[in-house]
């Protein structure tokens, strides 16, 4: 018996991908603000959706049955809305993800929303829609249908997932962030928007892999887009063994930017290419190398860890093992 009583909706193309990735859109909860049905106050104030499947009164009169019950919300709103009914979630994230501002019709939608699949995290109907949803409210009810997530994530193994919701992303950073037991997932960034909250998160594969959006510059803030350097730099960075341990992509960009900032073209070129992927072989000054050790350690912020990042893991990001370097840096400040 599936731990999860919402199935996803899944589309037909969901295998194919959305631009090459297979991408799960997590929203936070369904709620039912429908107070005077018969079954309201067993339904959704004590949690028990599953006891009233078959019996919505919303349903009373379909004749698919099969398709009209309770545990195919997702996909019975997410159909509704491909053909015009008005949701303005996931309206508003149907055109950030499309990159398009004009009134999106069914086909637009559909060719977005048959790629991707959708699920909430929270598995019973909530009473409406919460206006303080925050993580400390909500950690116990989150961390309740952590095992549905779990089951889910297995079936649908993603690449990517979109994240709803702050109180979903910080319950995420904290049991599955990189810092975690669980160590699955990576946050990319925030995606801008200005009606939604969204994060985008990688989720490394079983081959201990990480898949990004080919996209990542148009959908997030990336300091200085146009430079092919700084774009070089974040690659490097992506790629490399301490990948895992900056967890957002903020964090990359500001080990590109001191990386930028100190050699430019020099360090690109003393790169080389190694299994597909270019990485930092060496640097000719062992001043320059220890401050610049230094500066990364003092000023990447790696989220939920306090003392940050350790000298011998920016060592290994910069192929370079220089001995005493605290020692060094009293000698050369």
């Amino acid at each position: 018996m599936s731990k999860y009583f919402f199935r996803p909706r899944i589309g037909k193309y969901y295998q194919d991908g959305y631009q090459g990735l297979k991408t799960l859109v997590l929203g936070a909860y369904p709620y039912c603000w429908h107070q005077s049905c018969p079954h309201w106050q067993q339904c959704v104030a004590e949690e028990r959706p599953y006891d009233y499947e078959t019996l919505c009164p919303s349903y009373a009169e379909k004749a698919d049955r099969a398709y009209y019950r309770l545990s195919n919300s997702n996909t019975i709103e997410i159909d509704a809305y491909i053909e015009g009914e008005h949701y303005p979630a996931y309206d508003a994230f149907t055109h950030r993800m499309l990159g398009k501002k004009t009134p999106l019709g069914p086909q637009s939608r559909a060719f977005f929303w048959d790629r991707v699949a959708f699920y909430n995290w929270i598995q019973h109907y909530l009473p409406g829609p919460q206006e303080a949803f925050g993580y400390d409210v909500w950690e116990k009810a989150l961390e309740k249908d952590a095992a549905a997530w779990n089951e889910l994530l297995n079936e649908l193994q993603p690449d990517i997932v979109y994240v709803w919701t702050d109180a979903v992303r910080r319950f995420l950073d904290h049991c599955y962030g990189p810092a975690s037991s669980q160590g699955t997932l990576v946050c990319l960034g925030q995606v801008e928007m200005e009606s939604l909250e969204v994060w985008c998160y990688g989720v490394i594969g079983k081959d201990g892999l990480l898949k990004t959006p080919s996209a990542l510059s148009s959908v997030y803030v990336e300091p200085r887009k146009n430079s092919v350097q700084f774009r070089t730099f974040c690659n490097v960075v992506r790629s490399s063994a301490l990948y895992p341990r900056l967890g957002t992509e903020t964090a990359v960009a500001e080990v590109a930017r001191i990386l930028k900032k100190a050699y430019g073209r020099k360090l690109i070129d003393l790169m080389k290419r190694d299994n597909g992927h270019r990485r930092i072989v060496c640097v000719d000054n062992m001043r320059e190398i220890v401050l610049l050790i230094d500066e990364i350690r003092r000023k990447v912020t790696i989220e939920g860890c306090k003392r940050g990042l350790k000298i011998e893991e920016i060592q290994r990001l910069l192929n370079t093992d220089i001995k005493n370097i605290p020692q060094k840096l009293q000698q050369w400040r």
